[in-house]
């Protein structure tokens, strides 16, 4: 499943040769699934049209000595140890000022060979205005701080709930998991 606006794949489709659409969180954890699918379309050569659409609509994994998250860098690794061509790749993100990761990893390479990146918030979830409810929210009646953690177990998710569970914050901060240790 591709997390992407319908209209907003629609034109992409129209735009691109679409070889490949994939969500990066069906190979965040499973690497070896990038792998084949890229196997799989490749070949010994690429018309200009043709891409590679990875969708990129949750944070990345990042490392306190890396300017650069690990899915853009094991991204491009994956595509250079390949030998595809990385103008192929077309990286549509909700994580606005990616492009200067990609920028810092990619010094080298050839300006005619770098991915498309399209920085902004194309994601099927938004709600239209007819969704949205006035709502008269009462600060002053917050019992709790809440944190939503989307429904997905990812580490640094893992990780921040287990800090408030260590630190003793249970008491303060509303906190549901069924990946607590």
């Amino acid at each position: 499943m591709i997390e992407l606006n319908s209209h907003a794949l629609d034109m992409l489709d129209e735009k691109y040769n679409l070889l490949l659409k994939i969500d990066a969180r069906q190979f965040d954890t499973n690497w070896q699934l990038l792998s084949d699918k890229l196997d799989s379309i490749k070949k010994e050569s690429f018309l200009p049209n043709d891409r590679i659409l990875v969708v990129h609509m949750d944070t990345d994994y990042y490392d306190e000595l890396l300017p650069f998250g690990l899915i853009v860098v094991n991204l491009l690794r994956m595509f250079k140890n390949k030998d595809i061509p990385l103008y192929l790749l077309l990286f549509v993100t909700n994580h606005y000022g990616i492009s200067k990761e990609f920028n810092s990893l990619l010094v080298e390479q050839h300006k005619k060979d770098r991915p498309t990146i399209i920085e902004t918030l194309l994601s099927k979830n938004l709600l239209s205005n007819n969704f949205v409810l006035d709502n008269d929210c009462r600060i002053d009646q917050i019992e709790k701080a809440a944190i939503s953690i989307m429904g997905k177990q990812r580490s640094h998710r893992v990780a921040l709930c287990n800090f408030i569970n260590d630190s003793d914050l249970l008491n303060q901060v509303a906190l549901q998991t069924n990946f607590l240790k």
